[in-house]
């Protein structure tokens, strides 16, 4: 039981060692995950940004279209003017050029408005454009450096699991497949020492019986609690 024992510890090494690994991989698409989001948020507000431009000068663009169609007005009135012998029809004629104009001038004074909003959403897109490729080259950058860290964390996976697979060809089947169906459940380990009297994975205190038996190496001992397998130090140094 002794060197089994001791191959069941030598196995939980390899075991644990590629479970801490595993959890760090696990952590890294995590957070390439959350820097992407970070960059999606720069985009999006980019983009409302742009959008709202659009609209602006959409709008700008069709008060200028109004204006010229104003003026076109003026223009007609003008030389209709020349044709009226009618002084009434020639001051509602009058009437009606001054009120083109007071028009035009509404209009470019909104015009001027849309103006200034557009040139301050000008300089808004342009520092957000400046975050937004910031964060977009920062991204890719740390993305590429976790890539490089996971691929690198696959390799000692890999090289683990081996020398794991080699250690499992030297045990006993059924105690194997014991420690093996532990570890399923328990995932971070299946073997435990024994310390002043209790299991040291999950700190219960254990019966005296228990620990005497440990002592004994005689059969395998399972903690009452996690269900680990217990063994004593002073038992594999004996």
């Amino acid at each position: 039981m002794k060197e089994e024992l001791r191959k069941l510890i030598k196995l939980q090494e390899f075991d644990s060692e590629i479970y801490s690994l595993q959890l760090q991989g696990e952590e890294i698409p995590v957070i390439i995950n959350d820097l992407k989001s970070q960059e999606t948020e720069s985009k999006e507000k980019l983009s409302e940004l742009k959008d709202a431009a659009k609209k602006l000068e959409v709008e700008k663009q069709a008060q200028e279209t109004e204006i010229e169609a104003h003026k076109q007005k003026i223009l007609k009135y003008d030389s209709q003017l020349y044709q009226i012998k009618n002084n009434d029809d020639y001051k509602s004629m009058l009437k009606q050029i001054e009120d083109t104009k007071i028009s035009i001038s509404e209009i470019e004074e909104k015009t001027l408005i849309l103006m200034e909003k557009l040139d301050k959403i000008s300089v808004k897109t342009k520092v957000a454009e400046d975050i937004y490729n910031e964060e977009q080259q920062k991204v890719k950058q740390q993305e590429d450096i976790l890539n490089k860290e996971l691929s690198g964390l696959n390799t000692q996976i890999a090289d683990l699991k081996e020398k794991s697979n080699g250690c499992k060809k030297t045990i006993e089947k059924k105690l194997l497949e014991k420690y093996e169906q532990i570890l399923n459940f328990r995932k971070d380990s299946a073997i435990a020492p024994i310390i002043d009297d209790s299991c040291s994975a999950c700190n219960m205190v254990l019966l005296p019986q228990i620990v005497d038996t440990a002592k004994g190496g005689k059969d395998l001992i399972l903690c009452d609690n996690c269900s680990r397998i217990l063994y004593d130090k002073s038992y594999l140094n004996s």
